[in-house]
């Protein structure tokens, strides 16, 4: 619903086309989902261009900003902003994608669309505006965090039973 918010409803068009991409040998769900993204973007991209047309503020948007939040970006503030944005989380994940199985891993990979936007790309006139997207894609590092911390209980539980 792009009057609500542009910027979410492109990202679950991307979400929607990632995931058919990823199904594509399940030719059902392969075709439900890409035709599914396609009458989507034909409802979200004529309002995207309503928004963006003549004297509007949002006409020079998306550029080019690398690095959310960082006055000037550089490889080294990248890492150091989100290591102390996620700490020991970022642990948990990676330690969580060696446990998971491929697919998940995929999905993973597509859960990252918000965040390499919210990195990339200035949507809007006020940067903070990539709000929206840090904050999904936190939530979808959250699942994998708590993945492995599911994984441990559950294993410790399970040999505890047993000894």
């Amino acid at each position: 619903m792009p009057f609500w918010n542009v910027l979410l409803s492109v990202m679950c068009i991307a979400f929607l086309g990632a995931f058919a991409l990823v199904h594509y040998k399940k030719r059902n769900v392969f075709a439900g989902l890409l035709l599914t993204a396609f009458v989507s973007f034909l409802i979200v991209y004529p309002q995207l261009l309503l928004f963006k047309s003549g004297d509007s503020v949002l006409a020079g948007y998306p550029i080019l900003h690398f690095g959310y939040a960082l006055s000037e970006p550089s490889l080294i503030g990248f890492i150091l902003y989100y290591l102390q944005v996620w700490g020991l989380k970022l642990i948990l994940v990676l330690v969580a994608l060696v446990l998971v199985g491929w697919q998940l891993r995929l999905y993973f990979l597509i859960f990252l669309i918000p965040f390499v936007l919210a990195n990339t790309l200035q949507l809007g006139t006020v940067l903070y505006d990539n709000n929206k997207l840090i904050f999904v894609s936190l939530v979808f590092i959250n699942c994998y965090a708590a993945y492995l911390i599911a994984f441990l209980v559950k294993n410790i539980a399970f040999t505890s039973r047993f000894q």
